[in-house]
Protein backbone atom coordinates (compact mmCIF):
# COMPACT_ATOMS: atom_id res chain seq x y z
CA UNK A 1 0.00 0.00 0.00
CA UNK A 2 1.27 3.28 -1.16
CA UNK A 3 1.95 6.30 1.55
CA UNK A 4 0.08 9.63 0.19
CA UNK A 5 1.82 12.81 1.12
CA UNK A 6 -0.38 15.50 2.31
CA UNK A 7 -1.66 18.29 -0.19
CA UNK A 8 1.00 20.77 -0.57
CA UNK A 9 3.60 18.46 0.81
CA UNK A 10 4.75 17.00 -2.33
CA UNK A 11 7.84 18.36 -3.98
CA UNK A 12 6.53 17.28 -7.29
CA UNK A 13 3.60 19.13 -6.61
CA UNK A 14 3.20 22.43 -9.07
CA UNK A 15 4.28 25.59 -6.74
CA UNK A 16 0.44 27.09 -7.24
CA UNK A 17 -1.35 24.06 -6.26
CA UNK A 18 1.44 24.00 -3.09
CA UNK A 19 0.65 27.70 -2.12
CA UNK A 20 -3.33 27.41 -2.67
CA UNK A 21 -3.75 30.25 -5.12
CA UNK A 22 -4.46 29.86 -9.11
CA UNK A 23 -3.27 33.02 -10.07
CA UNK A 24 -2.57 36.71 -9.36
CA UNK A 25 -5.47 38.48 -7.36
CA UNK A 26 -6.80 41.06 -9.33
CA UNK A 27 -8.51 44.80 -7.57
CA UNK A 28 -10.51 46.57 -9.69
CA UNK A 29 -9.89 49.77 -7.85
CA UNK A 30 -6.88 51.45 -6.16
CA UNK A 31 -6.09 50.45 -2.42
CA UNK A 32 -5.17 54.25 -1.63
CA UNK A 33 -7.80 56.78 -2.24
CA UNK A 34 -4.83 58.90 -4.46
CA UNK A 35 -6.51 62.43 -4.44
CA UNK A 36 -6.87 62.46 -0.81
CA UNK A 37 -4.97 64.78 1.76
CA UNK A 38 -5.96 65.65 4.78
CA UNK A 39 -4.80 69.17 4.78
CA UNK A 40 -6.85 70.12 2.33
CA UNK A 41 -10.25 67.73 4.00
CA UNK A 42 -9.47 69.72 7.52
CA UNK A 43 -9.71 73.29 5.67
CA UNK A 44 -12.79 72.26 3.47
CA UNK A 45 -14.34 70.72 6.69
CA UNK A 46 -13.46 73.96 9.17
CA UNK A 47 -14.25 76.35 6.65
CA UNK A 48 -17.62 75.14 6.31
CA UNK A 49 -18.23 75.16 10.42
CA UNK A 50 -17.09 79.07 11.20
CA UNK A 51 -16.31 82.44 9.05
CA UNK A 52 -13.48 83.06 11.30
CA UNK A 53 -9.82 82.93 10.13
CA UNK A 54 -8.95 79.07 10.65
CA UNK A 55 -5.23 78.81 12.15
CA UNK A 56 -2.43 75.81 12.02
CA UNK A 57 -0.49 75.36 14.82
CA UNK A 58 2.92 74.03 15.17
CA UNK A 59 4.47 73.76 11.52
CA UNK A 60 7.71 73.10 11.25
CA UNK A 61 9.59 74.90 8.44
CA UNK A 62 8.84 77.24 5.03
CA UNK A 63 7.40 73.45 3.46
CA UNK A 64 4.65 73.78 5.75
CA UNK A 65 4.13 77.51 5.84
CA UNK A 66 4.29 77.08 1.81
CA UNK A 67 1.21 74.50 2.07
CA UNK A 68 -0.48 76.49 4.47
CA UNK A 69 -0.95 79.38 2.37
CA UNK A 70 -1.33 77.19 -0.78
CA UNK A 71 -4.45 75.74 1.04
CA UNK A 72 -6.47 79.15 2.13
CA UNK A 73 -5.19 78.78 5.69
CA UNK A 74 -5.22 82.50 6.93
CA UNK A 75 -3.04 81.99 10.20
CA UNK A 76 0.24 79.90 10.88
CA UNK A 77 2.19 79.43 14.14
CA UNK A 78 5.98 78.27 14.10
CA UNK A 79 6.82 75.66 16.46
CA UNK A 80 10.68 74.81 17.66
Amino acid sequence: MSKRSPKGTNPDDDEEEADGFAGEPSVGRPAVQSGHDWTSAIYKIASRITELPIAIKGIQGWEDATLCMEYGFQTMEAGN
